[in-house]
């Protein structure tokens, strides 16, 4: 026979699987139907109006943020083109440069092909490739 301690927490138990039941049976449904009727309104078109409103609202916003947007980039190129023809360089030292850095990537390509050919490992008669056709 089950000592006092023990019936007590099963007594205990079966009340608060009574009260939770209860809760989910009578209150929870009640609170839920409460909150969907209090935020639909009863008129689909006055929801469709407010959404309508909601968007015009949005596009305003995106619309003013756009023509700022703009606004600033049109300062930038000013800032930009003012400044450039301060620092505008004469045709032939860019052609110069230009020149002195294709031939200094010539330079590195050849060094770089010499390395790599003498690294190279050449398997002449291993390569089965073309007898499998996948």
């Amino acid at each position: 026979m089950p000592d006092a301690s023990t019936r007590s927490f099963r007594r205990a138990g079966v009340f608060l699987a009574l009260v939770a039941t209860a809760w989910f049976l009578f209150i929870a449904p009640g609170v839920s139907l409460a909150t969907t009727d209090a935020s639909s309104p009863d008129d689909p078109v006055e929801t469709l109006r407010q959404q309508l409103l909601e968007l015009q609202r949005q596009m305003l916003e995106i619309e003013r943020r756009h023509t700022e947007e703009i606004e600033a980039l049109k300062e930038e190129i000013q800032v930009l083109r003012g400044n450039s023809a301060a620092v505008a360089v004469p045709e032939e030292d860019e052609f110069a440069a230009l020149r002195r850095l294709a031939e200094l990537e010539a330079v590195k390509a050849e060094q770089s092909t010499t390395e790599e050919q003498e690294d190279a490992f050449t398997a002449k008669g291993l390569s089965l490739q073309a007898l499998n056709p996948e």
